[in-house]
């Protein structure tokens, strides 16, 4: 069993990963503002803090740091402001565990998050792990900053890996308990535009389980698409989540550019088309248990993951 810190540990994936490697036997130290006890003897919380660049030393005595820290991309419209807490979220958490890193007499493994976000709008070109987009947008160039921040750390420690994370599904949060609420309200379900763009998109299990094997060495280190291997339309995915929860509902397109002028820049994170292929991480050994949207939705909505 191993020792295994993270950054990010109170998110959306953080949570749920902090269960699954408790569940296994393995020891979780979670990185956070304020530290607190637990009740679980695997799970333990330890004090940093990004703006004084310090850190509780006793949180690095491990065999791997997980790091996927960062502010909502989409918590917020993009103000000059938000987008700068969203870069610098991301940049500092890995200066501050660099710099802890160094005072290790023994390194441990790293492996940092980073988003599809950085192929950019890629239409229906499956982007592999090799291709960066030359788009401009916000989203590439935070997602290209983050992945050098994560890159200057990388002779500092044992092993080195980088996941770009898809749409992550799950009921807890993230985009589909935003899309669920249409259909839990007034049971529509809303696509966006012509619904046509793609989504590549992740089960949250997959999406931990994969962090699992990289951290226990089942897959080598590198650096991997954390996608599904069948990205699905916007439209796709709605009339699946209609289709499981069997109940009636009306599909209602929301006008592009009601979209744009609600959400201003932001509108990209959701009318960009990004097809992106797991084919590295299928090869290196990964079996999704939710390949399918379908399957996906069907394992969420009956365990409300």
């Amino acid at each position: 069993m191993k020792t295994i810190l993270i950054a990010g540990g109170t998110g959306l994936i953080g949570s749920r990963l902090t269960t699954i490697l408790a569940q296994k036997g393995h020891q979780v130290k979670i990185l956070t503002r304020s530290a607190r006890s637990s009740d679980n003897d695997k799970i333990s919380y330890h004090q940093w803090d990004l703006k004084t660049q310090t850190a509780d030393p006793e949180a690095f005595d491990c065999d791997v740091i997980i790091n996927l820290t960062g502010a909502g991309i989409a918590d917020q419209r993009w103000s000059e402001n938000r987008k700068k807490v969203i870069l610098e979220s991301r940049v500092n958490s890995i200066k501050l565990i660099g710099k802890m890193i160094t005072q290790l007499p023994e390194k441990p493994s790293y492996i940092g998050a980073s988003a599809v976000g950085i192929y950019g709008d890629s239409e229906k070109t499956m982007m592999r792990e090799s291709e960066i987009s030359s788009d401009t947008d916000f989203m590439v160039e935070v997602c290209r900053l983050w992945e050098e921040a994560h890159e200057s750390i990388s002779s500092a420690v044992d092993q080195f890996s980088m996941v770009r994370i898809g749409i992550v599904l799950s009921t807890k949060g993230g985009a589909l308990k935003e899309m669920l609420k249409p259909l839990q309200l007034a049971r529509q379900g809303v696509y966006f535009g012509s619904g046509e763009m793609i989504y590549s998109w992740i089960h949250i299990d997959d999406m931990c389980h994969i962090l699992v094997d990289l951290a226990a060495g089942k897959i080598p280190s590198g650096l991997y698409n954390a996608v599904a291997p069948h990205p699905s339309s916007n439209k796709e995915i709605i009339e699946s989540m209609i289709d499981v929860r069997g109940k009636f509902a009306i599909k209602i397109p929301a006008p592009e550019f009601t979209l744009k002028l609600a959400l201003g820049e932001m509108s990209s994170t959701i009318l960009n088309s990004t097809s992106v292929s797991s084919e590295k991480i299928v090869m290196a050994g990964y079996k999704f248990k939710y390949p399918t949207i379908n399957k996906a939705l069907t394992h969420i909505f009956d365990t409300s993951v």
